[in-house]
């Protein structure tokens, strides 16, 4: 009976922690964008949710997702200029998920010092437009170049 390589096993609990990553990530801008459009009463919850979200769920996955796969790296065989590249928009997302990260726990600090309704929105608004515009579009990119790489891998 032949064995399972240790990287099909990481790629295995990568691709776990990827799931929970998007999956996170999709629901926190469902609610924000809810709360945003259709029912302002509900903002400072959904920063509030955010807040917590963030420390409790998405911080300690992003790092799970970052040291998975980079140990992945260095599991290869060859790298090819494909791995590169994925892993190099990877870490820019990372870097951008950090961002939100600190811009999350600003607002949460501004709700609770008082702020205006308006500096909140702003925030919120900001937020929202750098995670779908610059996260969203780099994430499709690792998302398939990965799935790619996966298939490759697999196919021998």
């Amino acid at each position: 009976m032949q064995s399972i390589s240790t990287i099909n096993i990481l790629a295995a609990l990568h691709l776990f922690i990827v799931g929970g990553v998007v999956t996170c990530g999709l629901i926190e801008i469902v609610f924000e964008y809810y709360a945003l459009f259709f029912d302002k009463s509900l903002h400072h919850s959904a920063i509030r949710i955010h807040y917590w979200v963030d420390i409790i769920v998405e911080i300690p996955l992003f790092v799970g997702v970052a040291i998975t796969g980079t140990w992945m790296l260095f599991l290869l065989e060859s790298i090819s200029p494909l791995h590169l590249a994925k892993a190099g928009v990877a870490y820019i997302i990372v870097i951008g998920a950090s961002v939100c990260f600190v811009e999350t726990f600003r607002r949460k600090r501004l709700l609770d010092e008082g702020a205006p309704e308006e500096v909140l929105l702003a925030s919120t608004k900001t937020m929202m437009v750098r995670n779908v515009a610059v996260i969203g579009v780099l994430t499709q990119f690792v998302l398939f170049a990965g799935l790619w790489l996966s298939y490759q891998r697999l196919r021998g």
